[in-house]
């Protein structure tokens, strides 16, 4: 009934379907232990007495999928911080003394500063939680950093569910987050400050950077697009700029994902391929590109969508180098399994979502996109190379996109074919002039060489950006459109494979749901 080449991303979808019944529904997390004992038991026993094949019949696989499915349950249980008892919202009321640890710095709006901290105490109480900071700017407030620890006088109120219809809601989107509450401060309301980063040591790493780059004769602009591609950090970043990068479809650009640590990955194998002329230089590159990769991760500042890039990119790392032995989608389910397993909230993030919609989109199509021509000239085969898993990597956020934007950018592949390899550049450049930066004098006209490359990238994406004709907004697009387009394009993937009537069948079923 089950084919074992399908068994990862069978396990996968039952235990993902699990976190979604979890969230969404109570159940008595007893009860589901006490299940999960009993299928386990029943599975154990089933292979115990039938060695022959890992699955012997539907019944030891119904049971193994079923267990997957309660593990889900289970992890949203142990993930959900209000299920701890020393939850800070068991304990608050009105003006509570609060003991916090800043751990994000958020986008500013106008009049505050947003940060995400740990509630360390509550009127002398030791809690646990993460809440939400919104701190009044003005001349007098102080500048907030990761690991500062501050007290403070205040309420935690609920977060506003939107007030309009179908609109936004940042309550969810935080609640997702486990941030379940927001608490207004002034300078008035702060007791104590403490500057010492107790726990994320990145911080001082991430400044040290920072201050070094700053002596250099780089534009705002230019600014902040090297902090946000080489450190994660988008709040240098003029509304304006954002902007010309959304309507060009390039916003992804600004964010550290799955598209520069793959180009950082390509970098390395490029760099430390010699090292397979050596004996177990295989192995030896395969150790350096995992530290390399896990060291930018921990330099960005460990967030969660630099984290979930760098455990998809080690997992294909991993599997490139065991080619003979391991398959890359297995690898890439794996990654999507551990992330889940110790994050399973992020099943819920648009990052996460949209980065395994785009990677598995590319393993499936981008062969057979690439295989409609071969040119012959190395040039052009390299740009029908670039367009196709660009080409590839969007067929599969489409429904994503429409569903959660209701925006397509008409100009994406432009944009891709012009930046992929700018960003490449860039991001190598960006590496050595920090690197150069930290032990010495970077000289002058590598400083303006590396400057010319990013307002050339700033240039296309504003001019690319200024097609309106172009770009499609207000799409409607539900809930529903999403799943029939995802089903389409599975069953598109299933022809693919099988080239059966049952999966013609299935296709053309899609077409007219």
């Amino acid at each position: 009934m089950f084919s074992k080449d399908y068994i990862p991303a069978r396990l996968l979808l039952f235990y993902s379907s699990g976190i979604i019944a979890g969230y969404h529904y109570s159940f008595n997390i007893v009860l589901i232990c006490c299940l999960i004992l009993l299928f386990s038991s029943f599975y154990g026993y089933l292979l115990f007495n039938n060695r022959d094949t890992l699955i012997p019949s539907p019944v030891p696989a119904v049971a193994s999928f079923l267990i997957f499915f309660l593990f889900g349950i289970t992890a949203v249980y142990l993930h959900t911080d209000t299920n701890r008892p020393a939850h800070y919202i068991r304990f608050i009321g009105e003006n509570d003394l609060f003991g916090l640890q800043i751990t994000q710095i958020l986008k500013p709006v106008k009049y505050t500063r947003n940060y995400v901290a740990k509630v360390k105490t509550c009127n002398s109480r030791p809690v646990s939680g993460k809440i939400l900071i919104r701190y009044r700017n003005d001349s007098l407030s102080k500048l907030l950093q990761p690991g500062m620890r501050i007290t403070v006088f205040g309420t935690a109120w609920p977060v506003e569910s939107p007030k309009n219809p179908y609109g936004f809601n940042y309550r969810t989107y935080l609640e997702k987050k486990q941030i379940y509450r927001s608490l207004d401060i002034t300078n008035d309301k702060i007791l104590n400050f403490s500057d010492q980063h107790t726990i994320i040591t990145a911080v001082t790493v991430r400044e040290k950077i920072i201050r070094k780059l700053e002596k250099y004769p780089f534009t705002t602009d230019e600014m902040g697009i090297i902090k946000a591609l080489l450190l994660g950090d988008r709040s240098g970043i003029t509304k304006n700029l954002m902007e010309n990068y959304k309507n060009a479809g390039a916003v992804h650009i600004l964010a550290i994902s799955g598209l520069h640590i793959g180009i950082i990955l390509m970098l390395l194998n490029f760099i430390l391929k010699p090292l397979v002329r050596i004996p177990k230089g295989k192995t030896l590159k395969l150790i350096l590109e995992l530290i390399i990769l896990w060291s930018f991760a921990f330099i960005a500042g460990i967030s969660p969508s630099v984290v979930r890039a760098v455990t998809l990119f080690s997992a294909i790392a991993i599997g490139t180098s065991r080619r003979k032995n391991l398959k890359l989608t297995d690898m890439v389910l794996l990654s999507a399994f551990l992330i889940l397993l110790f994050h399973p909230y992020f099943i819920f993030d648009v990052g996460f979502q949209l980065s395994y919609a785009a990677v598995f989109s590319i393993l499936s199509f981008q062969g057979l996109l690439s295989g409609i021509w071969m040119p012959k000239n190395k040039i052009l085969y390299y740009f029908w190379q670039l367009f196709t898993v660009s080409f590839a990597a969007q067929l599969g956020v489409l429904p994503l996109s429409l569903y959660y934007f209701h925006q397509f950018p008409g100009l994406f592949f432009v944009s891709s074919l012009l930046i992929i390899p700018l960003l490449g550049l860039l991001l190598a450049g960006g590496f050595l002039i920090t690197l150069w930066a930290l032990v010495g004098t970077v000289p002058a006209v590598m400083v303006s060489g590396y400057a010319f490359l990013i307002d050339l990238m700033n240039r296309i994406v504003t001019h690319t950006g200024s097609y309106e004709a172009f770009i499609f907004r207000d799409i409607p697009f539900t809930f529903l459109s999403a799943l029939v387009v995802s089903f389409l394009l599975m069953a598109l993937w299933y022809i693919r494979v099988k080239k059966s009537p049952v999966a013609i069948l299935l296709f053309l079923t899609g077409i007219i749901a």
